[in-house]
């Protein structure tokens, strides 16, 4: 586990980094499924996602692995992780737009989780956003906002943590250890 400060919800970079958490691992096209999963197969399930509080935000990237793969694990993502934006096409910006769209969208068709985002966004920004608003501000997502989330919150020193069980055979020494870094004590 991987995780950086983010931008918090509300502000101005917190759609970029939704996005940019879709360019990561937005399904069977995101950069981490495609090179840590089926280039690769070290791991099962391989995801980031971006979480925003009016206080805090936080980028998480998830990855299951076996003790003998940790290693190579940990540096296939921070190699993707030291350069994110390499690349970037159009067509791979659209889609991660599009794929965080739909995710909204049916989230939003049950009155059930409609009425959960609304107080939601009651308590935490003590207004409710429409979906009008939360779709125009993730279509107005580009290349350029990406680069400036990154800039505002570059993906340097993560806190990372890494567990396991004993019932799987010995796990390598490093694997075992919890690294405080930096950016835990913000």
């Amino acid at each position: 586990l991987f995780r950086y400060p983010s931008p918090p919800l509300g502000t101005e970079h917190y759609y970029a980094a939704k996005v940019f958490s879709q360019i990561l691992s937005g399904g069977m096209f995101g950069r981490l499924f495609i090179e840590v999963r089926e280039k690769r197969g070290l791991c099962y399930s391989v995801y980031a996602q971006h979480s925003g509080r009016p206080e805090y935000g936080s980028f998480t990237v998830y990855a299951g692995t076996t003790p003998e793969r940790v290693n190579e694990t940990h540096d296939v993502i921070a190699d993707i992780l030291a350069n994110p934006l390499s690349e970037l096409t159009k067509e791979e910006l659209d889609r991660a737009k599009n794929n965080l769209l739909s995710q909204i969208v049916l989230g939003e068709e049950s009155t059930s989780s409609r009425s959960r985002s609304n107080a939601s966004d009651w308590l935490l920004l003590k207004r409710i956003r429409s979906l009008a608003e939360i779709q125009s501000a993730v279509a107005a997502v580009d290349e350029g906002q990406l680069h400036q989330f990154l800039q505002s919150f570059p993906l340097a020193e993560p806190a990372r943590l890494t567990l396991g069980s004993n019932n799987f055979g010995s796990w390598p020494e490093e694997a075992l250890e919890i690294e405080k870094t930096d950016s835990m004590e913000q």
